[in-house]
């Protein structure tokens, strides 16, 4: 009898836990969002969908990156700490994700110091020697479906380093645990230096001139480069392309001269000129008429 009752006790103790283990593996749960690594989608990494699948920015919501909220330029003041925010939004999805992280574009190292306003839902991490800003487990739930969105703030650099690049990648996620069938979301700004900091003389390390600018047909660029140096000279849009590179390899030394070609190529806009020898980098805004 005995025997009897430990039997019932235990089919009992199993019956509950069992019917515990389902509530929880149906359950849509909170919470339970996984912590993410580097998966930005800028160089060296992938974006979300190295781990979920699909392709990026083909699903049918939308990701919005804001950076300096108070009056949103593209530029930065060394040491300055501005206000950024990820939004994104897709019907009938109420769980959302992020990561973000800022590399000096030169050399793709990461640069300046991200900063938490809601330590609930957002945190801070290295990934190997890059750091990040995402979600926490719980900041990836939000109660009203269609929108997600966090705040952080990041501080620019203590000196000018030339251009940096912000990348976001963003889930919208359907929440069935699997890898399959969400929604991923990329996207990058360009933040120059502002004007104040960037060193507009005749000087520098590559003693660099460019004439005229503002400019039209052709843009004339000299400048000097040390022997024992290559140097790489680029001409980017606002959003970190590349439209144009030449290259001048060791050996090539003294003033160098250069003419772009810019009628029929570029439309009216600003663009950056820059040039880097791996050691030294300088950077021109360049303004087409």
């Amino acid at each position: 009898m005995k025997k009897i009752r430990i039997l019932l006790f235990a089919s009992i103790v199993f019956g509950i836990l069992a019917l515990s283990l389902k509530g929880i593996a149906e359950s849509d749960g909170t919470c339970d969002s996984p912590l993410v690594g580097g998966h930005t989608g800028a160089p060296g990494e992938p974006s979300c969908t190295g781990c979920h699948g699909g392709v990026a920015n083909t699903g049918r919501g939308k990701l919005w990156f804001q950076f300096d909220l108070a009056n949103s330029t593209l530029t930065y003041i060394p040491g300055q700490i501005y206000t950024c925010r990820v939004k994104i939004k897709q019907n009938k999805i109420n769980k959302y994700g992020f990561v973000a992280l800022a590399l000096r574009n030169s050399d793709n190292t990461t640069i300046g110091k991200f900063g938490l306003i809601n330590m609930s839902t957002t945190r801070l991490y290295m990934d190997g020697n890059r750091n990040y800003v995402s979600h926490t487990p719980c900041g990836a739930d939000f109660s009203v479906n269609d929108t997600g969105m966090w705040t952080f703030t990041w501080q620019a650099p203590q000196t000018n380093v030339g251009p940096i690049k912000l990348y976001v990648s963003a889930l919208a996620a359907n929440h069935d645990h699997a890898l399959t069938g969400d929604s991923t979301y990329t996207t990058s700004l360009l933040l120059n230096p502002a004007s104040s900091s960037i060193n507009e003389t005749e000087g520098g390390a590559f003693f660099l001139k460019i004439y005229p600018n503002p400019v039209s047909d052709m843009l004339n660029v000299s400048f000097t480069k040390a022997p024992d140096k290559s140097a790489v000279m680029r001409i980017i849009d606002i959003q970190g392309n590349v439209l144009q590179s030449y290259t001048y390899p060791q050996g090539q030394s003294g003033v160098i001269q250069q003419t772009i070609i810019l009628k029929g190529t570029f439309k009216k806009a600003i663009y950056f000129l820059t040039i880097n020898d791996g050691e030294n980098m300088v950077t021109r805004k360049i303004n087409t008429l």
